[in-house]
């Protein structure tokens, strides 16, 4: 697994969604397997984008064609009940005529089961998703409420731990409104709060980078600070200062100019 991949993945796991699917997207379009499917597994279920199901099946199958296992696993349960002679190429040339009869069977299993999973759709629609989200109104109304509360209370009193605390709040509120987006009542967008939240994160983290900068003599101490900061703002560019004090033998001025930039873009 890549670097890269793996960051977008502790991404998607937070609920950082946005950045997850950049870098998903990016990786996959360099013909990255797990890449595929995990923007199969986006689209599917509406995290961070656009509920689609014909590009998750587009993502799905070029994830199987790639030879991802999860993908493949997709399809292997289905199987073709009739001929069916519909060819779906592979990004790559097929060499070999055994590489050739293998893609034509991934093939024939992909457009049975889409055609299982669109007629499913097409009947039963989303009223199982729409039901669990009325139930989840109270939850979403709550979580904002004390989300905001959380903030007023960390920004007058300067209290890191309930400045966390909201942080953790917010990306719970995240994650219901990409599941359930079209069907609770959204709100947190309705208050400043939220963007003040995001701002607020910022700077506690540019503060925290500014430490590091003051410590670059010391890696050991510049990178506690750093970890730090991380916990308020997630940037790949502090992850690369983090790399560059873990080397075996590190650059002060490149650890300085790095910093920098960090601090250059969080403000």
């Amino acid at each position: 697994m890549s670097s890269k991949l793996q960051y977008g993945n502790e991404c998607f796991n937070r609920g950082d969604y946005k950045r997850a699917f950049e870098i998903y997207s990016k990786e996959a379009n360099a013909g990255d397997g797990e890449a595929a499917f995990m923007l199969g597994q986006m689209y599917e279920k509406g995290l961070g984008v656009d509920m689609n199901r014909s590009e998750a099946m587009k993502w799905y199958v070029i994830s199987a064609g790639k030879g991802y296992d999860k993908a493949k696993q997709i399809f292997s349960k289905g199987k073709p009940e009739t001929g069916v002679h519909t060819k779906i190429e592979s990004q790559e040339s097929v060499k070999t005529s055994n590489n050739n009869q293998a893609i034509v069977k991934i093939a024939v299993v992909v457009v049975v089961a889409a055609l299982v999973f669109v007629l499913g759709k097409m009947l039963f629609g989303d009223s199982e998703k729409e039901s669990y989200a009325t139930d989840k109104i109270p939850e979403y109304r709550q979580l904002v409420e004390e989300c905001s509360q959380l903030l007023n209370t960390a920004i007058k009193d300067d209290d890191i731990e309930k400045l966390l605390s909201a942080k953790s709040k917010y990306n719970k509120i995240k994650l219901l409104d990409s599941k359930y987006g079209q069907t609770i009542p959204l709100e947190y967008n309705k208050s400043g709060n939220f963007d003040k939240l995001n701002k607020t994160l910022k700077q506690k983290c540019a503060e925290y980078c500014e430490k590091a900068l003051a410590q670059v003599n010391d890696p050991k101490r510049a990178k506690s600070y750093l970890l730090m900061a991380q916990n308020f703002y997630q940037s790949e560019k502090i992850d690369n200062v983090l790399s560059l004090i873990e080397s075996d033998k590190p650059s002060k001025s490149e650890i300085k100019n790095a910093l920098q930039q960090v601090i250059t873009e969080l403000k």
